[in-house]
């Protein structure tokens, strides 16, 4: 019989780590295997830019802004060797679809650092032992320069980039996750010298996964009512290793008493067995997320990050787990998608938003001003050009909005539309227009859309926030 390791712990509240700091000319470099085996078992060696010698992704200032928990300094790559300080990513990848990232960004001196941070994601869809191009189903680089605005930070982010497509292979390659202050990255093979920031290098198992080395949180997410408490399990996986001990490496224990407290001030953490808000402040919203990061070691000295999700609740508890935590809008008009007379050169798509009242106080709070539409991932087919409109509540477009076409360095476009005030004030319906002069395309296009097929959005709060959701499509 297997023995199924967990650890019950009590969240109770988080004081700011000392941030590490480094002397020298030491760089922090990627690990990926540069000249050496992949280790996909296709005998393919990498040329994933890593050695200085290659202009290898690196960082000479590290204490400014990083990911996960510490930052590792050295002279030069050390060749895949899994550097103990890569925890400052999570994926939710599936193949061909839109997939998920989280970075865990930390700060030195929340509040007080100003400038940009830039998130960036590659990946080896095709394992040809490089990050360049794409395969048959998405670019290999997967994230490029997400901003991320530092001044208005005060406390570790939790960074849900804007949803992307991953390619055909998301498991077993490796994955490249850079940080930078104030520099873009412009080399799509994930290459060169940035002045701060940190580059962090997976394979090749996905981040989150750890191969023979994984936990999983129960429940994920942890919903609980603000002021009380609720119990969160670290499990192991099923066909994984037994882990030997569990503790916060954002979180410190000031009184030796056995309860660690993080610098968000909103949760605190003590064991065995239940999770206690203690929210310093009124969040804007009807449900505020915060995350628990957990750092789990095993007998032969490996070590992985995980973060779990927890849910403060201020008012009524939400509908279900899916509503407090992707946005999801799951229910919508019947007819789902419905076309008007092609000979209109119309193609329209309506929906609404999910009638149940707590996802629509949620989104109402947050005031959203702006929604963006990838187009040619989504729908490589559609015509060029095509545009896109809105319609709130039957009352034609926001005459204060704006709109433009984003065309990445890659050909991908986005419709991105932005106003200076909100558009879902209540209850809404909204309708979004697909317009094209080839109409016969653009409709063979549409109509081949089938459920379970999704539109992917992002809307755009007031305050620069994105939010992903999916519109549910088909006839």
């Amino acid at each position: 019989m297997t023995m199924i390791t967990k650890r019950l712990f009590t969240v109770v509240g988080l004081l700011i780590l000392a941030f590490p700091t480094w002397a020298g000319t030491r760089y922090d470099y990627g690990d990926a295997p540069d000249g050496a085996s992949t280790s996909y078992g296709n005998g393919t060696t990498g040329a994933f830019p890593s050695e200085e010698t290659s202009n290898g992704a690196r960082m000479a200032t590290t204490d400014e802004v990083w990911l996960g928990k510490k930052v590792n300094k050295e002279t030069d790559s050390r060749q895949v060797d899994r550097d103990e300080f890569d925890d400052g990513v999570d994926l939710k990848l599936t193949s061909c679809k839109t997939s998920k990232a989280v970075f865990l960004v930390h700060v030195a001196n929340p509040g007080e650092l100003s400038g940009t941070a830039y998130l960036n994601l590659f990946a080896d869809w095709d394992k040809s032992g490089e990050w360049s191009g794409a395969d048959d189903c998405a670019a290999e680089w997967a994230v490029r320069n997400f901003p991320v605005e530092l001044s208005a930070q005060t406390e570790t982010i939790a960074a849900y980039v804007p949803a992307f497509m991953a390619g055909k292979n998301v498991k077993n390659i490796w994955f490249r996750a850079v940080v930078t202050k104030d520099q873009r990255l412009y080399d799509e093979t994930g290459a060169g010298s940035f002045t701060s920031g940190e580059v962090e290098d997976y394979g090749p198992a996905v981040p989150g996964d750890g191969g023979k080395y994984g936990v999983v949180c129960e429940p994920e997410p942890l919903i609980i009512q603000h002021g009380e408490a609720g119990k969160l399990t670290i499990v192991e996986k099923p066909g994984t290793k037994a882990f030997s001990s569990v503790d916060f490496p954002n979180s410190s224990d000031p009184n030796g008493d056995g309860v660690y407290q993080d610098k968000s001030k909103k949760i605190s953490i003590s064991g065995p067995d239940a999770v206690t808000i203690k929210s310093k402040k009124k969040h804007v919203a009807t449900v505020e997320k915060v995350s628990v990061e957990v750092s789990v070691r095993y007998p032969d000295g490996t070590r992985i990050i995980k973060t779990c999700p927890v849910v403060i609740v201020h008012d009524s508890l939400v509908a279900n787990e899916q509503d407090s935590h992707d946005y999801t809008l799951t229910e919508f008009d019947p007819s789902r998608v419905y076309f008007t007379d092609v000979s209109t050169d119309t193609t329209v798509m309506r929906g609404v938003l999910s009638p149940r009242e707590t996802i629509a106080t949620e989104l109402i709070s947050l005031q959203l001003s702006g929604f963006e539409v990838p187009l040619t991932v989504q729908y490589p087919e559609l015509p060029d050009p095509v545009t896109i409109d809105l319609d709130i509540n039957g009352e034609g477009w926001p005459t204060d909005w704006s709109c433009e076409i984003i065309t990445e360095s890659s050909g991908n476009k986005t419709k991105r539309c932005e106003g200076t005030n909100t558009f879902i004030t209540s209850e809404s319906t909204f309708d979004i227009y697909f317009h094209s002069d080839e109409t016969t395309k653009l409709n063979s296009t549409i109509t081949s859309i089938e459920t379970p097929e999704q539109l992917h959005m992002h809307l755009l709060t007031a305050d620069g926030e994105t939010l992903a959701v999916d519109m549910p499509l088909g006839e």
